[in-house]
Order: structure tokens, then C-alpha cells, then sequence
């Protein structure tokens, strides 16, 4: 027997026994994928090198939107005139960049870096989205996944 639902709010898009990402409204999430990483990287760079941070997701439509999150363990030499940077890529197109936060001892530091961040790609082709980081100055070896921590990188796609 169906069950038939009706109402100004759209609930009767049920009626069909089907629930298709078309008939949710915006803001709805449409997908979730997320990775682990536990390899350490090493940056020592001024320029964005590769965390060994990235996954893909294949929109459903191009009026979507993907949600970044991103999560991880950083740590590094200390040294006062150097800072270490996380940036969320599209591909090899820098979406958004971040300081690293500190804590400290005489030698070295460790912490944590979450970043977050809305995109629009406009497609519904595959996309990758990586995790980078970079120095503030040369030399300075700076680590993700520092002594034995984790990164998560999670994507949902959000009805437009």
C-alpha cells in the first residue's frame, strides 16, 4: 500500500517511491566521502608541497557545492622566524590557506591545523582536493602527521 504525503513543503515528492538528490532541497547533503592519512610529511619548502592529502568526489549536479574539512597533526622545528602554512587545493588552483597553530618547547613545536572551506566547482566531473603545506623560510623542516599523528580529509556535497 502507499502511502500518499502532501503539503506546500514539497513532501509529496515521495509519492513516486523514490527520493532522487533532484527533489532535495538546497542544502541538502548529498554524498560524504572521507580518508585517513597517518605518513608523515616533510615540508621545507616556500612554496605548497604535497601532504600525501587527497581524495576525490564526482558531484551529482553543477549547481553543488563541496564542504572541506580538514584535519592534522603538524609539528616542527622551533625556530621564531619561521611559520608553517596549510593550504586546501582544487586540483593545482589554491582555494584557501591557513597558519599553523604553535605550541611549543625549546626545541621543537606540535599541534594541530583544521581548516574548512565551501567550494563551488561547477561540474560533474571527478574532482580531487589536496591538502598542502609550505614554510615561511627556507631550511626549516616542518612535519604533518608529526611524531605518530593522524589527518582526515572529508568532502560533502551540498544540494545548490
Amino acid at each position: 500500500m502507499t502511502t500518499t504525503i502532501t503539503g506546500a513543503t514539497g513532501v509529496n515528492q515521495i509519492t513516486d517511491d523514490a527520493i532522487t538528490d533532484a527533489k532535495l532541497p538546497a542544502g541538502s547533503v548529498l554524498q560524504v566521502v572521507s580518508t585517513k592519512n597517518t605518513s608523515a610529511t616533510t615540508i621545507n619548502s616556500t612554496s605548497f608541497q604535497t601532504t600525501n592529502m587527497e581524495l576525490a568526489i564526482t558531484p551529482l549536479a553543477t549547481s553543488s557545492k563541496i564542504l572541506i574539512m580538514i584535519t592534522s597533526s603538524v609539528g616542527g622545528d622551533d625556530v621564531a622566524a619561521a611559520y608553517l602554512y596549510g593550504g586546501i587545493f582544487r586540483g593545482s588552483t589554491e582555494l584557501f590557506e591557513m597558519l599553523g597553530q604553535r605550541e611549543h618547547n625549546e626545541s621543537a613545536f606540535g599541534g594541530g591545523m583544521s581548516m574548512t572551506y565551501l567550494d563551488s566547482p561547477s561540474t560533474t566531473s571527478a574532482t580531487t582536493y589536496k591538502f598542502m603545506g609550505r614554510a615561511t623560510a627556507t631550511g626549516m623542516d616542518f612535519r604533518f602527521n608529526y611524531n605518530g599523528g593522524q589527518s582526515t580529509i572529508t568532502l560533502m556535497e551540498i544540494a545548490g
